[in-house]
């Protein structure tokens, strides 16, 4: 029984693992205008969930047979909103701010690309294919001229799958779902009709030491090794004539978890913020996609208060505008744009097939590769990327139980962006920021000697007796990924066409961690795919990255 209930739970973290999955396709001639300038348009469009409200008579945070509620959509039934981010059960009890789905196109001659950002947790890649799919019918832009980031907001709609009432049923919504894939379209044709032609600014800014930190709630240590990303990149789109702005987009390693799990209300949390900051500055669409926040990078903050939310958002704004005041606008002569398939094997398949018994997950099985032959003409992939698709796992729980299946893989849509001086690499998830950025230059060897004193600073929790602290001995990060990308203003998109969990360092991943254990400093484990993807993630994206070059 506490095997079922171990891979039960478990199950919940993979339906990060629906890595799903967009089709490939030839990228098409449009170049409308082929005039040798960059053109660019920017749109926001709400997508705020409708919740009902009710009164919680027996104060209990639910909402129970019997109380009263309005019923906004004269259904005859209460509607709930289970919200994001920490445990189940936690109902909407009204919107604070609106969540947006905001858009940039950008053209140049024949070259396109489109990035959007959401407000939500996370939306998977099946469901960013299925968006993607509505826009190239309705638009003609095809899937990979479109990058889909989520902003990671705690505190927005259960758009996965796991924090629904309770840990056996869903709390996604599919008419939601629609009305979020409408909302993007529609961004993006707005952001289409409003094109002009544009100069593009960028600029970066280490942030103050003590603005982010690597830990959970207030107080609560991080994961060892306590290693931050400061980075702050920015992308100012202004009309070439007037320089008036058309969008600023604002890439930044934080967690929007300010208000944490005792907070109620519908918000896009500490970006609702920022963007406010840095439009009512300089107008246009202020555009917010996180960095690499995993490990975890997380806003240093006093209290899980909107207060603090709008403090520590208007900070990052401001520092966003008084970078910008000194920089100059860069060349562009075109959009490269390049992109691959990753194969991420699905490490943990059984509890994947107990996620799909009850419902958390609606991965498609045609979507899920098992051959070369299925992915060689339309993701092209090599005959070794498919073997650990291959690989056999015995099913020992739930309807498939003594079944000996394949693993499969997902293959999940990277893209590489260079405009200029800037450049931008999409990550499938919450990439560790050492796999970003390397190990810092005073990180010093490491021994998990029980004799020995810690070496490291970086190392403040580690205990050598207990194995859900100890971590790699050698600490070793053998690829960092900007250390690949071109020019001085190198963007990591976050989340980027899918929520693929935490992508942990292979040489770190603790596999015996459980839900039902005490993760010590291995939570992360318990909220990603498996040890395999940091290593395909960090592949493809070099081998993209590679070709950006030529």
């Amino acid at each position: 029984m506490k095997k079922f209930l171990r891979a039960l739970l478990f199950m919940s973290t993979l339906c990060l693992i629906a890595f799903f999955i967009t089709c490939g396709r030839d990228r098409g001639p449009l170049c409308g205008r082929c005039d040798n300038k960059l053109w660019a348009g920017a749109a926001a469009v709400k997508i705020t969930p409708v919740v009902e409200p009710f009164t919680d008579v027996n104060g209990n945070l639910l909402w129970d047979q019997g109380e009263p509620f309005t019923d906004v959509n004269n259904n005859g039934r209460f509607d709930p909103v289970w919200i994001a981010g920490f445990g189940t059960g936690r109902l909407a009890f009204g919107v604070h701010d609106d969540l947006w789905a905001r858009a940039i196109v950008l053209e140049y001659n024949a070259e396109r690309v489109v990035l959007v950002a959401v407000d939500l947790v996370g939306y998977m890649a099946n469901h960013v294919r299925d968006t993607k799919d509505f826009i190239e019918e309705r638009l003609g832009i095809i899937p990979e001229e479109i990058i889909v980031c989520s902003t990671h907001t705690h505190d927005g709609p259960d758009t996965i799958g796991r924090w629904g009432p309770n840990m056996f049923t869903t709390g996604l919504n599919k008419d939601y779902m629609m009305f979020v894939q409408d909302g993007v379209a529609s961004a993006v044709e707005q952001a289409k009709r409003r094109m002009l032609p544009a100069r593009l600014i960028f600029a970066r800014e280490d942030v103050q030491p003590d603005v982010v930190r690597d830990g959970g709630g207030i107080g609560s240590p991080g994961r060892d090794p306590l290693i931050v990303d400061r980075t702050l990149l920015v992308m100012h789109v202004i009309e070439a004539q007037s320089e008036k702005t058309i969008a600023t987009l604002i890439n930044f390693a934080a967690h929007p978890e300010i208000l944490w799990s005792e907070n109620h209300f519908i918000s896009s949390d500490f970006p609702h913020y920022l963007r406010e900051e840095v439009e009512g500055a300089i107008g246009g669409v202020a555009i917010f996609i996180p960095g690499a926040l995993g490990g975890m990078m997380t806003p240093n903050v006093s209290a899980n208060t909107f207060e603090e939310a709008e403090r520590f958002g208007r900070l990052i704004g401001l520092v966003a505008l008084a970078i910008l005041k000194d920089a100059a606008p860069s060349e562009i002569k075109g959009i490269g744009l390049e992109y691959g398939y990753g194969m991420f094997p699905l490490d943990n398949r059984e509890a994947m097939e107990l996620a799909r018994e009850f419902g958390l997950m609606d991965i498609p099985e045609e979507r899920i590769i098992y051959s070369y032959d299925q992915c060689r003409d339309k993701y092209g992939c090599s005959e070794d990327e498919v073997r650990p698709c291959q690989e056999k796992v015995m099913i020992s729980i739930g309807e498939k139980a003594g079944q000996e299946v394949m693993k499969g893989c997902a293959p999940v849509l990277i893209q590489a962006l260079t405009l200029g001086h800037g450049q931008m690499i999409g990550a499938p998830g919450e990439l560790f920021p050492e796999l970003a950025n390397g190990l810092p230059e005073d990180f010093l060897p490491f021994t998990s000697s029980a004799v020995t004193p810690r070496p490291n600073i970086y190392f403040l929790q580690h205990d050598p007796l207990d194995p859900l602290s100890q971590h790699a001995d050698p600490y070793l990060v053998p690829i960092a990924v900007r250390d690949y990308m071109k020019g001085p203003y190198k963007f990591i998109l976050g989340l980027a066409n899918n929520e693929g969990g935490y992508i942990v360092p292979e040489a770190d991943f603790n596999e015996n961690v459980s839900i039902f254990d005490e993760t010590g400093d291995h939570y992360e484990e318990t909220n990603s795919p498996g040890k395999s993807t940091a290593p395909v993630y960090l592949k493809k994206a070099l081998e993209i990255l590679e070709r950006t070059g030529k």
